[in-house]
């Protein structure tokens, strides 16, 4: 219930898009977190559903970043997000070690 209720904050905090290559990449971030498997499923569905393009761009881009961010970040399932939600975001970011999502390239 509570990975339910966190993921849309999730995707604010690591500053990932709702589309195929942030949700596949939120998943990923999910599961090196809590070893859920469906982070590990939704990136073997990523592979099949995706095009060779947005395969090579998270490949070369966004797979390292999520599983550095996911390991580094702290324990977010245990985060009582409600007591932050004042605080400037980038503060939040560095006190509980988020890397947010790198820009995608041009």
């Amino acid at each position: 219930m509570r990975s339910r209720e966190a993921h849309d904050i999730w995707h604010t905090l690591f500053n990932l898009n709702t589309n195929l290559i942030g949700e596949t990449a939120l998943k990923l971030i999910e599961f090196e977190q809590i070893k859920y498997p469906l982070g590990a499923m939704a990136f073997l569905g990523f592979s099949l559903k995706c095009n060779k393009k947005q395969k090579e761009l998270f490949n070369s881009h966004y797979l390292f970043w999520t599983v550095r961010a996911g390991l580094q970040a702290t324990d977010l399932m245990c985060v009582y997000y409600e007591k932050y939600w004042e605080e400037d975001l980038e503060e939040v970011r560095r006190r509980w070690g988020i890397i947010p999502a790198p820009p995608p390239p041009k």
